[in-house]
């Protein structure tokens, strides 16, 4: 909800607009390419990014501005049919960052 009487009620939508471009769907090399905060929801384990929650201490991916984690859906139907055009890698635990974005990317055409 937004407060009625809130002076730039539109800010909203310009930062959760930002957080879609930028978590939604990051570009490789952006500071969003493996999560949302070193440290929070990824890190750097044995030199490498990783997500994986087991490995990383006060873990969360927990987002308490959001409704939920960001999604563009057109993006989401374009992964599945990659999916199922075989263009993209099985998602599992050994991919190399762990995280299943890193894998998309490297796949894409």
């Amino acid at each position: 909800m937004i407060n009625k009487d809130a002076k730039h009620p539109e800010a909203i939508f310009l930062y959760y607009n930002y957080l879609l471009d930028n978590l939604a769907n990051p570009a490789a090399g952006s500071e969003y390419e493996y999560g949302f905060a070193k440290g929070y929801d990824w890190d750097i384990i044995d030199g490498q990014p990783t997500s994986d929650k087991e490995k990383i201490k006060d873990f969360s991916n927990e987002f308490l501005f959001l409704t939920g984690p960001a999604r563009i859906p057109d993006l989401y139907m374009k992964t599945l049919v990659k999916l199922a055009n075989c263009r993209l890698m099985p998602l599992t635990n050994s991919s190399p960052t762990g995280n299943p974005m890193a894998v998309i990317r490297s796949r894409k055409k």
